[in-house]
């Protein structure tokens, strides 16, 4: 797993946010745009996230789940 976030700082990236300590696998994840990911947050292998979607704290996305646009 990648962790994302060091020294209490957050990524953003191609129209995405990620909170400090998410962990978000290597590989094929697709996050849409206006999306945002919050701390401890674990995003696994193969997931496909829609736009403008809440991904809250502790979520855990199994391997290859998808979500479609504003889910929240």
């Amino acid at each position: 797993m990648l962790i994302f976030g060091e020294n209490g700082t957050y990524i953003t990236k191609k129209d995405y946010w990620i909170d400090t300590i998410a962990a978000v696998a290597r590989g094929d994840i697709k996050i849409g745009k206006g999306t945002r990911i919050e701390s401890t947050a674990v995003i696994q292998e193969g997931c496909e996230i829609g736009e403008d979607c809440f991904i809250g704290y502790g979520v855990v996305m199994r391997p290859n789940t998808k979500i479609g646009s504003r889910t929240k």
